[in-house]
């Protein structure tokens, strides 16, 4: 996919790809120096267009000295840049634009239990994300807004983009 779309990217001035839901692979073969060109290789870097891991961490509040076991299973699925997976690289029939969904189900911390987020991004990139949580304990589903996608999360310095070192939009930060 990275050869057959070498060259095809249309990087605009505001470091968005005019042609994103077209392309798969890694997008500029060379980026050489442009800090913006190796931002967009590592977020079209391939995970698989459709996949399931578990994770396990600690998760450490230093305000109060305590220390917990997080226990998350985390689901993605693509509906475009899709390189393993007929039909590639584009779902038909994506009439709202979505680039991938994202799925989030926590079963530790206890106070956490069956909490679950489901995240939409989009090809357009100037559009945000659609993100709700569902709460267990309050029995809600809340949607996200976008300036809480980085607020810390229960007390510790984790933020709701962090998956894969930032998973917020590029066009937010400043590659150099």
């Amino acid at each position: 996919a990275s050869k057959a779309n070498a060259g095809k990217a249309k990087l605009a001035a505001d470091g968005s790809i005019e042609n994103l839901g077209e392309l798969a692979g890694r997008l500029f073969m060379d980026p050489g120096e442009d800090g913006m060109k190796m931002a967009w290789n590592f977020e079209m870097q391939n995970r698989g267009d459709a996949f399931t891991y578990r994770k396990y961490s600690p998760n450490v509040n230093p305000k109060n000295m305590s220390e917990r076991l997080a226990d998350q299973q985390y689901s993605e699925f693509y509906f475009v840049n899709r390189t393993e997976l007929d039909p590639k690289p584009v779902l038909p029939k994506n009439k709202k634009g979505y680039r991938r969904g994202m799925f989030l189900h926590m079963y530790m911390p206890a106070e956490f239990i069956n909490t679950r987020m489901y995240t939409l991004r989009y090809i357009d990139q100037k559009k945000e994300d659609d993100s709700y949580l569902w709460y267990s304990q309050f029995r809600r589903i809340r949607r996200m807004n976008t300036s809480q996608r980085t607020d810390a999360i229960d007390g510790s310095d984790l933020i709701y983009d962090d998956e894969y070192l930032w998973d917020g939009q590029l066009s937010r930060n400043t590659y150099a």
